[in-house]
């Protein structure tokens, strides 16, 4: 993978870097953080999208 390579962060939307501790799994890395991946996607979290969403 190349070192550039960004993503964002499934919870809080934050853009990330690949590390080379995520080498082995990058594909499967759908988190910044330890704290986001706790914490993961709550209904309200979805609740809020879904709205944002129809307002568009």
């Amino acid at each position: 993978m190349s070192a550039r390579e960004t993503k964002v962060c499934r919870v809080c939307g934050r853009r990330f870097a690949w590390r080379a501790q995520w080498a082995r799994d990058w594909p499967a890395v759908r988190h910044c953080s330890r704290g986001c991946s706790r914490r993961g996607l709550r209904g309200v979290d979805q609740a809020l999208e879904e709205a944002i969403e129809t307002l568009i």
